[in-house]
């Protein structure tokens, strides 16, 4: 966070000289995080297995969100910069940028070596046409809302003017964000949710798709005519799918696996702490800052009360879950940000565990007891690749809920990654459970939850509750544009007590990924968008 906040601070300091300046250009040669750093001529070769734990629901980080679209798709595409684990924003395929017009005007400079898969020349237009296309189609839609206009005034540079400042913007500007897609395939009038083109990937990013067999594996090859020379230094990555989550922790024990990520339960990392040959780290995730919650449905009944939600907050023990369930590597959550957000902000009112309160709201909302004590009942769903922690979670909400305020709880069992997430996106459903990324900044990871113009965009991890508060709106779309860090931080404050009063959601707590990587590898992990980054500086340090 302290790290966090000398970004923020410098980043201040750097508008205040632009507004004086006009224009400053911003280049680096290289990330000081490259595998340079630390072996002068990393080996080159070798195959890197790494685990998803289901199926994406394709490859296109464009108009996708998500860990299994995220840690492929960003092998796959290249981004216009990248974020270091420093907080610096660094080049990729853009070599320059320089803001002017008090940082309302962002101009980029492209590299003129750069090339798609198929080795078509990768120029402005395909930037501008990615740009625009997550600008409509992805799932955190108010990420780029401020964006007036796009100009290409030739093959290698583009401009993008702003409505408003936008202090995430080169942030957003990354492949797991926004991939730059080669617009002479995906420019073809198809649906681009549907297009072919997201399984059958031709991309710009450091490995080019080999295979892709649902259910078995997907198959990447370095990309020999990648952009920065000698890179990347791996020959293949083979990313294996795992239908459970006991089965990834015995692969990576026997070697057969590589890398997992964002694992959240403690007893496979105090197992694989003892394996000499794996590292389990929490290192590189200060970015994604992911939460645990239920999410409500709020437009039908009883939900669509606000007097419900607030009766099932008060009934839940968050402390239980944290220490019990959580294994006490997550920290209780109060309202849309986790506590290590800069931009939290204390609860005024703290809503504290009241079963008396708790009833006494659904008598008011006129859910009373029936003969047999019961009031509702309610059914709940998870997504399958969460199902090691959500199972016994839900099992202690429904004894819980039936004990306490005599609301019935059914699990709803998912197999299918994708049969829930059409499930959600589609508002066909009750409560689920769910873990969804802060990303750093409020304008990437919570505007998206909350703003109404982003509800019923039938996109995963979007507005799929349906929340809707002009206020609300109004603050965020103030904080947005916000240049000052004290100031947007009011603006967020009054944003989380007028959230917490409405409880759309009933907020758990922090989720406690780790990576877990075989020692031998160097050069991974270098983001603090952890594992959703390139991997073309990751090398062995012993040939496979």
């Amino acid at each position: 966070m302290k790290q966090f906040v000398q970004y923020l601070f410098l980043t201040s300091v750097a508008c205040f000289v632009l507004s004086i300046c006009s224009i400053v250009q911003t280049a680096y040669a290289s990330p000081p995080y490259s595998s340079e750093q630390s072996n002068a001529s990393p080996q080159k070769g070798g195959t890197l297995v790494v685990a998803l734990n289901s199926t994406p629901a394709h490859l296109n980080p464009a108009v996708h969100s998500g860990t299994l679209t995220g840690l492929v798709g960003t092998q796959l595409f290249a981004g216009l910069v990248r974020y270091g684990k420093d907080g610096i924003i660094y080049p990729y395929l853009a070599k320059s940028w320089e803001w002017s017009n008090n940082n309302h005007t962002l101009t980029l400079h492209l590299r003129k070596n750069a090339t798609f898969h198929d080795d078509t020349p990768i120029t402005s237009s395909d930037v501008a046409f990615s740009i625009e296309t997550v600008s409509k189609y992805h799932p955190f839609f108010p990420m780029l809302a401020a964006l007036q206009k796009i100009e290409t005034p030739d093959a290698y540079t583009v401009i993008l003017k702003l409505k408003t400042y936008h202090p995430a913007l080169l942030r957003i500007l990354t492949p797991v964000l926004t991939p730059i897609l080669p617009k002479h395939i995906y420019g073809d009038g198809q649906n681009i949710r549907t297009h072919p083109a997201n399984w059958n990937v031709v991309g710009s990013g450091p490995f080019q798709l080999a295979a892709n067999q649902p259910k078995n594996h997907i198959l990447l090859t370095r990309f020999k005519n990648f952009f920065i020379p000698n890179r990347p230094y791996l020959d293949t990555i083979d990313f294996k799918l795992f239908q459970g989550p006991d089965e990834i922790p015995m692969a990576m024990e026997n070697g057969e696996v590589h890398v997992t990520g964002f694992s959240p339960l403690e007893e496979h990392h105090n197992q694989l702490k003892k394996q000499k040959h794996l590292l389990v780290t929490t290192e590189g995730l200060d970015g994604i800052r992911a939460m645990a919650w239920l999410g409500l449905n709020l437009q039908s009944p009883p939900f669509n009360d606000s007097r419900v939600r607030q009766a099932l907050a008060l009934t839940i023990d968050k402390n239980f879950i944290t220490h019990k369930i959580f294994r006490g590597n997550s920290r209780t959550m109060d309202g849309p940000l986790p506590a290590d957000n800069p931009f939290y902000a204390p609860s005024e009112k703290p809503h504290l565990l009241n079963i008396e309160q708790a009833n006494k709201l659904l008598d008011e909302a006129g859910f009373k007891r029936n003969a047999t004590g019961k009031r509702m009942t309610l059914q709940v769903t998870y997504p399958p690749n969460a199902s090691a922690l959500a199972i016994p979670l839900l099992k202690y909400l429904r004894h819980r809920l039936s004990r306490t305020v005599g609301i019935d709880l059914i699990i709803e069992e998912n197999y299918d990654f994708l049969v829930w997430s059409k499930q959600i996106a589609s508002g066909k459903f009750n409560m689920t459970f769910d873990i969804v990324f802060s990303w750093e900044d409020p304008v990437i990871g919570v505007h998206r939850t909350y703003h109404s113009t982003n509800a019923h965009r039938n996109v995963l991890w979007s507005n799929t509750l349906g929340y809707s508060n002009p206020k609300v709106d109004e603050l965020l779309d103030a904080a947005a544009k916000e240049p000052d860090t004290a100031r947007r931080k009011e603006i967020y404050a009054q944003f989380q007590q007028i959230v917490r009063e409405d409880q759309p959601i009933i907020w758990l707590g922090t989720m406690p990924y780790t990576s877990i990587i075989d020692g031998r590898l160097r050069g991974i992990n270098n983001s603090r968008w952890g594992l959703l980054s390139p991997m073309d500086t990751t090398y062995w340090v012993k040939q496979q």
